[in-house]
């Protein structure tokens, strides 16, 4: 639902931004803008779905790469700090509702809480 979300508010920008200011707009190349738009909105969720289906064995396709892997384990990191930490579980849960960019689970206070962790 998170998406279907972000998608309309998508669509909903780049329509504004073809019709602002134009009595007769030309829509033709609107959902180019659109998919373009929409791919980008759409690459976290994806990425994120895609990822942990990779941990299992009967998950047909590619294996997963080494960055895909290390970021598993990261993230596995970042769980069990987050069930001790409020502030590392506050971000871990705004990344998966899609509240803020994943890239806040890198910053240097959750990052140095997950090396703790991976060293203990």
């Amino acid at each position: 639902m998170t998406v279907a979300s972000l998608s309309a508010l998508v669509l909903d920008q780049c329509f504004n931004q073809y019709t602002q200011h134009r009595s007769n707009p030309d829509l033709k190349d609107l959902g180019k803008h659109f998919q373009k738009k929409l791919a980008l909105v759409n690459q976290t969720p994806w990425l994120m779905a895609t990822a942990d289906d990779l941990r299992w064995s009967t998950t047909t396709g590619d294996k997963p790469n080494i960055m895909t892997r290390f970021l598993q384990q990261y993230i596995d990191k970042v769980i069990l700090v987050a069930s001790e930490r409020a502030e590392v579980y506050q971000s871990f849960i705004e990344v998966i509702h899609l509240i803020k960019p994943t890239t806040i689970l890198f910053k240097p206070s959750i990052l140095w809480q997950v090396i703790r962790q991976a060293f203990s």
